[in-house]
């Protein structure tokens, strides 16, 4: 999260192991990036990457404009009986040279999976997207729902997304796009990149009034909070027992189910 160091971009190699290929895609930007989102934007059956940086650029669309891509299958699923984003749902596509797996579920490490969820700030799409590579004929799908129904589709047209209910048969096909250029990448200006402070400040803009309570301090004596008003003052929960000590937000200050209050006079 630091806005100091690049994004990284892995890649899958198929043998458990990934490599590093941010530079050579052009995705090793220097902002401070918070949050990326995927999805097919334009239809076209290529994934688009959104990514959300805390300083400017704010907004990246990014497009894969690779020529001649493998062709690529796409599901939007709906459930009945399951819950209606089918988030659980497994699906298995299978061609003449092989097969493979992406798991739907709430939550999960696998790669293009979906998720209730994706990350911070951000949801990828819930369309789930299978690349084909060399499958030149019809696909054959299984689809295993949270309800327990194994749904079995065969002879799927490949470069197609396809609308599907839980227990029927496709409702849509619609064929991906065919990919459109505007012109050389190569001609596009570069966007200026907003240079970090090296320090910075925030405010709270409403201020947030802490609830009133009362605890003995050390002396035996009752101190509430509300008879501090108007004065500054550093508050110290203390335990009887350091072993019962739980911190909360601050290293300075700790709470405990038994606690007594320490109170500092702080001057300005």
């Amino acid at each position: 999260m630091s806005g100091y160091e690049r994004n990284i971009f892995y890649a899958n190699n198929g043998d458990e192991t990934f490599s590093d290929i941010s530079g050579v895609i052009g995705l090793d930007f220097p902002e401070d990036g918070r949050a990326f989102a995927l999805a097919d934007f334009d239809h076209d059956g290529r994934l688009e990457v959104f990514l959300k940086n805390r300083n400017g650029p704010q907004l990246r669309l990014l497009k894969n404009v690779i020529e001649k891509l493998p062709p690529s299958i796409a599901f939007h699923l709906r459930g009945t009986k399951s819950n209606r984003d089918a988030i659980g749902a497994v699906i298995t596509v299978e061609t003449e040279v092989g097969h493979q797996t992406r798991s739907l579920q709430s939550r999960t490490l696998q790669v293009r999976s979906l998720q209730a969820g994706s990350g911070f700030l951000s949801q990828h799409s819930k369309d789930v997207f299978f690349g084909l590579g060399a499958a030149k004929g019809p696909v054959t799908a299984s689809i295993r729902w949270p309800s327990g129904l194994v749904q079995e589709l065969r002879d799927l047209p490949i470069n197609h997304l396809l609308w599907i209910e839980e227990g029927s048969e496709p409702s849509r096909m619609e064929a991906f796009r065919t990919p459109r250029w505007r012109g050389p990448l190569a001609n596009s200006k570069p966007q200026e990149i907003e240079t970090l402070p090296t320090t910075a400040e925030t405010w709270l803009l409403a201020p947030v009034e802490a609830p009133d309570f009362s605890l003995p301090d050390f002396g035996g004596q009752v101190r509430s909070l509300s008879a501090l008003r108007g004065k500054l003052v550093l508050l110290n929960f203390w335990p009887p027992e350091p072993s019962d000590v739980r911190m909360i937000g601050s290293p300075s200050i700790s709470v405990t189910r038994r606690g007594r209050l320490r109170v500092f006079n702080c001057l300005r």
